[in-house]
């Protein structure tokens, strides 16, 4: 289960390459930020269900959107999507699939054909479907926690654990795990925005925003249920990232003029932030343990940067 939170990484760049195939570095950069973000390592690789979630979710949104040229069986592949998403963290699925749908009604690709897609999402549903339907039939209403007293009902109206920050806990973690490609998002975000008439720019800003929707109104929060943000949080900042390699003058970006600066904010803030640890004592066991993971993570941003600049 753990090692299907990999695939959000290959399919944040189909994702990209779906809404602009002239724009491959892009596609590239957002598989990048999707492979290095810390809360994806963190909750998405190991052995959690988020990982494999985010993925169903990527894999959902991806066939929607090759369903726009149409691809055929597209339909069936998103309904079978979201049959996983069913059986990992049912209530998941309706804010991710609405989502999409949305944003497909609001685009209104010429090629797409609403019945077969409606069609085949219905038959790739069935066996989430069937796997609930059999579920309240052996177990009656005890089928229905997921949803009730212990699933959505709780997370939606209940207090728990860390209901206390409420909707400034996952804000908190974006702002925590999001390094070092959190001062891309705002800029990324006004970008998408003045292409929101275009797939490109309007669908990472739908899927960002549907997201936050259905995560910050939560009053019962836990750090891992930001992680749905991700995805569209890689597809946001990816293409920036490689316009920011390829292209320094950024024509058309929004703060263009502050985001040719943000290198120079990085290496300063990586030196003082090595400085800093090797300043402090307590710190160079930690270092020392954990040099080889860092080289690693350097050493992969390194590489894809250089393959960006190279393309």
């Amino acid at each position: 289960m753990c090692s299907s939170g990999l695939a959000v990484v290959p399919l944040a760049a189909l994702i990209r390459r779906e809404l602009d195939p002239a724009d491959r570095r892009g596609a590239l950069a957002a598989a990048v930020v999707a492979l290095t973000l810390l809360p994806l390592m963190r909750h998405g690789r190991l052995a959690m269900l988020d990982g494999a979630l985010v993925s169903g979710q990527g894999l959902l949104w991806w066939q929607l959107l090759r369903a726009r040229r149409p691809v055929p069986g597209a339909g069936l592949l998103a309904g079978l999507a979201g049959s996983g998403l069913l059986l990992l963290k049912g209530p998941v699925l309706l804010p991710t699939l609405a989502a999409g749908l949305v944003l497909l009604a609001l685009e209104r690709p010429q090629g797409l054909r609403w019945r077969p897609l409606l069609l085949g999402l219905l038959l790739g549903l069935l066996p989430g479907l069937a796997w609930h339907g059999l579920h309240l039939w052996s177990r009656g209403e005890a089928a229905l926690v997921q949803w009730g007293g212990d699933g959505a009902a709780r997370v939606l109206l209940g207090r728990g654990e860390g209901s206390d920050l409420g909707w400034r806990l996952p804000l908190l973690k974006v702002l925590e795990g999001g390094w070092p490609w959190l001062p891309l998002w705002p800029f990324a975000m006004a970008w998408a925005w003045r292409q929101r008439r275009q797939p490109r720019g309007l669908w990472p800003l739908g899927l960002q925003l549907a997201m936050a929707l259905s995560v910050l109104p939560l009053r019962t929060q836990l750090p891992w249920y930001s992680h749905p943000l991700w995805l569209p949080f890689a597809l946001l900042t990816g293409p920036l990232l490689a316009a920011l390699v390829t292209d320094p003058r950024l024509p058309g970006v929004p703060g263009a003029a502050v985001l040719r600066r943000l290198p120079w904010f990085w290496g300063l803030l990586g030196g003082l932030l090595l400085l800093a640890s090797l300043a402090l004592p307590e710190a160079r066991p930690l270092l020392d343990r954990k040099s080889t993971r860092l080289n690693s993570r350097h050493q992969i941003i390194s590489y894809a940067v250089l393959c960006l600049k190279k393309k």
